[in-house]
């Protein structure tokens, strides 16, 4: 048994691909949708470390879920961005990144959503009172990790280097036990509910897509009349699924950009660049 083997679907047709991806998209809704169902319970019995954890691994399930979708409306050449695509499927920062990303609301441009992958992938960057005070770690994966685990952490500034236990606050997490259902599974369950996950309707959302090049030029207008003619050409096909107008209107108005133009990597940062910064830093800005 080989486990992550996401990107052996590089190497089928498309049929068989399309096939695959659609049963995965039905599995990782699923199981995202039992995740918040339990986190919901321990939320009404006000367990909040077991909450924020199932919180974060349902977001993670439903961002596979957008990624898969995602390299259906991805070309497959060239390779290796396709390749790329289906890599961020098993990573966790891709996935708290797509989870991230569908709380925004309506992105004017995929260049916005660039600059805002570009800050959030970061492995280190500095804050405080003063933007530099000091040097954190990418907010995704600490989150994420600190909720979980207990670790032996070092911290160091420009004044301070010491080391010291973490252990997760579940009086911090309890800030979460207010959370509605995370966003990127409200669309992923659209998406799915209206019918688009089937074989078929992914080969029509493929044929559309791979035709229509996304890059940094385009506008949220154009982004939204593609989502509008996906639900024609499956309506017109016969795919749609009979649904509430709500329904295909939150697929029109919320399914964004798809991501794989984009680096979801983690984008390194020499910690001695940035206390660098700091050493320079005047209030003066001199």
């Amino acid at each position: 048994m080989k486990p992550r083997a996401i990107k052996d679907l590089f190497n089928v047709n498309d049929a068989e691909f399309l096939a695959e991806v659609s049963a995965g998209l039905r599995l990782c809704l699923g199981n995202a949708q039992r995740l918040w169902r339990d986190a919901r319970k321990l939320c009404t019995s006000r367990r909040p470390q077991g909450f924020e954890i199932l919180r974060l691994f349902a977001e993670e399930e439903a961002a596979k879920f957008h990624i898969l979708l995602d390299a259906v409306r991805c070309p497959r050449k060239p390779a290796d961005r396709f390749v790329r695509q289906l890599s961020y499927f098993n990573q966790h920062l891709a996935k708290g990144l797509y989870a991230g990303y569908y709380n925004f609301v309506r992105p004017s441009d995929l260049a916005e959503v660039r600059r805002y992958m570009d800050r959030e992938r970061q492995t280190l960057y500095l804050d405080g009172l003063n933007d530099v005070d000091w040097v954190f770690r990418n907010d995704i994966l600490r989150k994420r990790e600190e909720s979980i685990y207990v670790d032996y952490v070092a911290y160091a500034d420009s004044a301070v280097d010491e080391h010291h236990w973490h252990s997760p606050d579940p009086r911090l997490m309890g800030l979460w036990l207010l959370s509605g259902r995370p966003r990127v599974l409200d669309v992923a369950l659209a998406i799915h509910g209206a019918g688009m996950t089937t074989e078929a309707a992914l080969a029509k959302i493929a044929d559309l897509w791979c035709a229509s090049p996304v890059d940094d030029t385009i506008k949220w207008p154009a982004l939204h009349q593609l989502n509008v003619r996906t639900l024609n050409i499956l309506e017109e096909s016969r795919l749609l699924r009979v649904r509430p107008d709500s329904a295909y209107k939150r697929v029109a108005n919320e399914w964004l950009f798809p991501l794989y133009p984009l680096d979801l990597g983690k984008l390194d940062i020499d910690p001695e660049d940035l206390r660098e910064v700091q050493r320079n830093w005047s209030p003066d800005g001199y």
